[in-house]
């Protein structure tokens, strides 16, 4: 019956890996004769609150989870022995703290019994058989000379980072394999949050246990502070504003402690923490614990230059900026028109500066939590954390005479998140065990519901999101002149002056107040123009801008004076998570002789499920909108009315005249908008002038999405939005990008947001055999991307197979004995096929005899066409027909299953030695961006990327959404050895990683109807090291400690990142692999820290700084104040 109840209380315990938890265990015995105190009460507090208790069993064990990783106290009591407390505990993430009390006797030599607390201070073990990961304790980060967490985390052990600030490549992984949690909420944008409010970071860097997942590189857990039995609080300042030419200001603080109490009319008989104190008078209340409590912290940044340059730059003087600014143009040297002055810069023009011009940052960062303690077995906690920046962003091609106009940047990223713990059985007593054979215990469970979101924007700070404004110079109104011609009318055939159109006779400019600068570009043209011009065309061919163009390139390398950020973008990406935690200790008492001897399996389970929205959009300004506009505007009334001839009636000849003829086929949706906005006849011959318009008159609503796609070259590009830039209404699906249209009838091509779906379940066993550790656990992670691919990514539609194929042209075919029913088969001809030229099976090709073909181009130049000709379902599928359907190209994302063994073991060879090994399979969905993608995401792809393919293939990325998830297989062993008993320690260790299915760049040679780019699961590396670390802790006798980490590593593979072969693949080279030395492949790596401090408090172990005085009347003072 115990077991079915085990089996049923298992079906509802579930534990996730964002719920990072650890534990304290051990062992009271009396310190005589080492009997094992059962029923000892153990008391756990932790800033002076009592989270915890548990009492001691038949065995002498404790155990007590689960437990937020940070610090405690751990309290032991038992009837006639003297209390002991272990001050300092350090918990960590999945990992058990070890912790065991030899009581001595309470009743001292006068008889009577002592019961003062014996108080000694705990020091982490450095030979820790249960530890798997790398810690940083608060004190240890406060102590530490940066602000930023990737910082943090390259002092850790094997690992590389190019230079500070930048992400960090865990044992030769790429950097985007890492996974970063903040109170088990998996990270999504910026992870930096105040200093002050992280309680640890630990770091896993191999032996990863079967809870983490979604990573093949280190797993990076930060925790915050909690509740505290009193107000607590601080607040520190930094700045460099007088001392170096950076501006480096920085302000942090931080608050926390109780809100509301538990209270009772008797003390709590759990411990002697200072928690337990009265309100005042004899009949008051005890204040036992907090029952709810709060944490708040906040950091502000403030940096005139946020990334300082090694060495000095050079800039144009800012007076030779401002003289070109107000007049960038000269008379031409040769011929006519104008060139600009800029041309003739000299070196005498340039200054040395110390800071990058134009490069502030503001940052805000803030966390906080509430965590309410229901009772001692129910918990609820809220919590959240998030950062906030803006800056002016560097770009060294606008550093010259520019960096005014550098782009504008923020980005806000924040999370929240609830969780409600609750501890089951913790009333068992050890009594009631002592006869079975099998019981549980440590048995708990967590629900966790969080959300987080990432919103990034990048523009022109004066413009923003008004495309509009971007280039804008001013008004340029044109006059037009009827143009005549002698010739015989076509209706009357009398000769006459007959009308032939208009000719521009007049181009007057009036400087526009958006962008100055670029106003005096035109200002200046018109000042040393010989001639007036007459046209458009005229300031085109002197060398001048007109609205819509960017001044353009100096010598090639930089942007010249006004130029503005070529485009604007902003992204939204949210994550919807819900996990279930749960743990169970499965206890089984030996039998016969084992009888007294205890086993324990401690099981945790788990399940995720997480949802990603992510939303992205882009306009290009400088793809000049106003060129746009001049060409859909008056388009369907550039002919004349020729049938209906107006007759002016002259001395010689008469005078023919013609209206413009109205072609409504021809007339664009933005013009019939635009009219309709000027309060013009929508179907009206009015011209309209549009660069005599100001810019505010135009919306990008008063396009046809077909406008703005431009054939593919677009002006803007949108998924989870519309055209302009507000969030998409409903939820559209991927084939309505072919079928929505308008109440006008225009397409309105609807991109849905990229909503990945990730779930995974994990199965883990903590046991020991004598003095072996093991932990063993199973994973599955199910990744569905969620959206629509291409059934085959060679063609664009659907293909005949070998299967369907039975005769062709009237004759039988026989295929050859080694080609599959489902190869694809191409022929000699599109339309009237009469024979076979070749097979292929996904990426590899076969001749008309089932020969492998090592070159496609033999196939393709067997066709009547010379080039690649598939035999298709349909020949007549043209993708931008009406008549196209979707679903014989694209079909559902199968969602892909990955199962992961973890094998973990730590065998004590003796106190001071230890030997661990681990076997790893890890795996992580397919991340990074696409070069130039539009979505971002590099297995991210829209409906608009395979519509425009044919125009798109030649300089464009086209994402992959049947991407398969990257995978890890990780080997190490290693030996520890203490050097002196929790002073110094050595450890020695080997490792080796191979990654496979890596993404990588490639084209598709012989796509139909093109050859394209895109990306693949095809890149491999390994990674071969050995590291050193040495450990010493500080003493009372030494104030010095000292962590320091060497590491031997050989970082090789076919690619650093999935864009590293863009160079090669833009060169048309075929898609090779060669193992070469990765970019993160570092050799040699030494990383130290040596600290020399003191202890504080009643350890202060410094130098005695109190001032002694004489006095009259001597005594010894006994007392423990502390001493700062």
């Amino acid at each position: 019956m115990r077991i079915l109840s085990t089996i049923f209380l298992l079906s509802f315990m579930f534990n996730s890996w964002a719920q990072q938890f650890g534990s304290i265990e051990g062992k009271a015995v009396d310190a005589e004769n080492k009997m094992e105190l059962i029923g000892a009460t153990i008391a756990l507090y932790q800033n002076g609150v009592l989270k915890k208790g548990a009492s001691v069993d038949f065995f002498g064990k404790y155990s007590i989870k689960p437990l937020d990783p940070g610090t405690y106290d751990v309290e032991v009591r038992y009837l006639g022995y003297k209390p002991q407390r272990r001050s300092g505990v350090l918990v960590s993430v999945n990992q058990a703290t070890i912790i065991n009390f030899a009581l001595k006797s309470a009743i001292n030599i006068a008889g009577g019994e002592d019961t003062v607390v014996e108080v000694t201070f705990y020091r982490e073990k450095l030979i820790d058989p249960t530890s798997t990961q790398e810690v940083l304790t608060a004190e240890e980060i406060q102590a530490l000379p940066t602000q930023n967490q990737n910082d943090m985390v390259s002092l850790t052990g094997k690992m590389f980072q190019k230079d500070d600030g930048e992400s960090v490549n865990a044992s030769g992984a790429r950097s985007n394999s890492n996974v970063t949690y903040i109170d088990g909420v998996k990270v999504i944008g910026s992870a930096n949050i105040p200093k002050d409010a992280i309680n640890q970071i630990a770091v896993i860097n191999g032996g990863v246990p079967a809870m983490f997942g979604d990573a093949t590189g280190a797993i990076i857990n930060i925790t915050t502070k909690g509740i505290s039995y009193k107000t607590y609080g601080g607040f520190e300042v930094q700045t460099s504003q007088y001392l170096d030419p950076y501006g480096s200001n920085l302000f942090s603080g931080f608050l926390g402690g109780p809100l509301i109490w538990k209270k009772q009319t008797k003390a709590n008989p759990i411990g002697e923490g200072n928690f337990r104190t009265a309100d005042g008078n004899s009949d008051s209340l005890f204040r036992i614990r907090p029952l709810l409590g709060y944490m708040l912290s906040a950091q502000g940044v403030y940096k005139l230059d946020k990334d300082p340059s090694g060495i000095d730059l050079w800039r144009v003087k800012e007076s030779i900026v401002d003289s070109l600014s107000l007049s960038p143009y000269k008379k031409a040297s040769l011929g006519t028109g104008v060139e600009k002055k800029s041309y003739y810069l000299t070196k005498d023009d340039m200054e040395q500066i110390k800071i990058k011009p134009n490069n502030d940052r503001r940052a805000l960062s803030v966390s906080g939590k509430l965590d309410f303690a229901l009772t001692q077995d129910i918990s609820l906690t809220f919590g959240g954390s998030g950062n906030y920046y803006n800056d002016n962003h560097y770009s060294q091609r606008m550093s010259l005479v520019s960096s005014t106009n550098n782009p504008h940047r923020d980005r806000l990223t924040y999370r929240t998140f609830g969780r409600f713990s609750q501890s089951l059985f913790s009333d068992q007593k050890p009594e009631d065990l002592k006869d079975e054979h099998f019981w549980m215990s440590n048995v708990f469970y967590s629900i966790q519901m969080d959300y987080s979101y990432d919103k990034f924007q990048y523009y022109n700070k004066n413009h923003k999101y008004n495309i509009f404004d971007y280039n804008h110079m001013g008004k340029f109104t044109t006059t037009s002149a009827p143009v005549f011609v002698l010739g015989a009318d076509s209706l009357t055939g009398s000769t006459a002056w007959l009308m032939q159109g208009y000719e521009d006779t007049k181009f007057e400019y009036e400087a526009g107040t958006l962008n100055p600068v670029l106003s005096n570009y035109v200002t200046n043209y018109y000042e040393l123009s010989d001639q007036m011009p007459s046209s458009l065309t005229d300031v085109q061919i002197g060398n001048g801008i007109l609205n819509g163009n960017s001044p353009g390139i100096l010598y090639s390398l930089y942007q010249d004076v006004g130029y503005q950020t070529a485009y604007y973008e902003f992204s939204e990406n949210e994550q919807y998570r819900l996990s279930l935690l749960g743990n169970v200790d499965l206890n089984f008492r030996g039998k016969g002789s084992r009888k007294d001897s205890l086993y324990t399996h401690a099981l945790t389970l788990g399940i995720e499920y997480e949802q990603r929205i992510e939303r992205d959009y882009k306009a290009y300004p400088y793809e000049d909108m106003w060129s746009l506009m001049r060409q859909l505007t008056n388009r369907h009334i550039s002919n004349l009315d020729l049938d209906k001839p107006l007759t002016v009636a002259g001395p010689n000849y008469d005078t023919i005249y013609y209206n413009r003829k109205y072609v409504a086929e021809d007339q664009s949706t933005f013009d019939y908008n635009l009219r309709k906005a000027l309060g013009l006849n929508a179907t009206g011959t009015d011209y309209i002038d549009i660069d005599a318009l100001d810019p505010s008159t135009f919306s990008l609503s008063m396009f046809s999405s077909d406008e703005l796609f431009n054939s593919g070259n677009q002006y803007i590009f949108y998924s989870g939005y519309d055209q302009t830039g507000k969030k998409a209404a409903g939820n559209p699906g991927f084939f309505d990008y072919f079928t929505q249209k308008n109440e006008k009838g225009d397409y309105t091509r609807p991109i849905p947001a990229n909503a990945p779906v990730y779930t995974a379940a994990f199965i883990q066993d903590n046991f020991r055999i004598n003095d072996l550790l093991l932990n063993v656990g199973l994973r599955v992670d199910r990744y569905d991307a969620n959206t629509k691919v291409l059934n085959d990514p060679y063609s664009l539609y659907a293909i005949r197979s070998a299967g369907d194929i039975t005769t062709l042209s009237g004759s039988n075919i026989s295929h050859p004995g080694n080609i599959g029913n489902n190869f694809a088969v191409y022929v000699n001809d599109m339309d009237n096929p009469s024979k076979i030229v070749g097979y292929r099976n996904g990426d590899i090709w076969y001749d008309a005899e089932g020969v492998e073909a090592s070159n496609p181009d033999l196939i393709a130049q067997a066709s009547n066409s010379g080039y690649i000709t598939p035999y298709l379902v349909n020949p007549d599928d043209e993708i931008k027909s009406e008549d196209f359907d979707p679903s014989t190209t694209f079909s559902d994302f199968k969602p892909i299953v990955s199962v992961m063994p973890r094998v973990q073991f730590r065998f004590r060879l003796k106190e001071d030695a230890l030997f661990f090994a681990h076997y790893d399979v890890l795996t992580e969905r397919p991340k990074g961006n696409a070069s130039g993608s539009l979505m971002g995401p590099a297995n991210a792809v829209s409906a608009y990327e395979y519509f425009y393919l044919q125009e798109m293939a030649t300089n464009a990325y086209v994402p992959n959404p049947n991407l398969k998830p990257q995978k890890t297989i990780d080997y190490s062993v290693g030996f520890m050895q203490a050097l002196k008993k929790d002073v110094t320690a050595i450890t020695f260790e080997a490792f080796y990683r191979e990654f496979r299915d890596m993404l990588q760049v490639t084209t598709l040679n012989y796509a139909y109807p093109v050859t394209y780019k895109s990306y693949a699961n095809i890149d491999f590396g390994t990674t071969k090291g050995f590291s050193v670390a040495f450990d010493k802790r500080k003493t009372s006798k030494s104030n010095i400690s000292i962590q320091a980490d060497y590491t031997m590593q050989f970082a090789s593979g076919t690619g650093s990142d999935l864009n590293s072969q863009v160079n090669l693949i833009n060169s048309d080279q075929p898609n090779l692999r060669t193992i070469v030395p990765l970019t993160f492949d570092q050799r040699h790596t030494l990383t130290t820290q040596i600290d020399y401090g003191f202890d504080g408090g009643s350890r202060y172990n410094g130098p005695d700084l109190r001032i002694k005085r004489k006095q009259k009347n001597t005594q010894t003072n006994n007392s423990n104040d502390d001493v700062e």
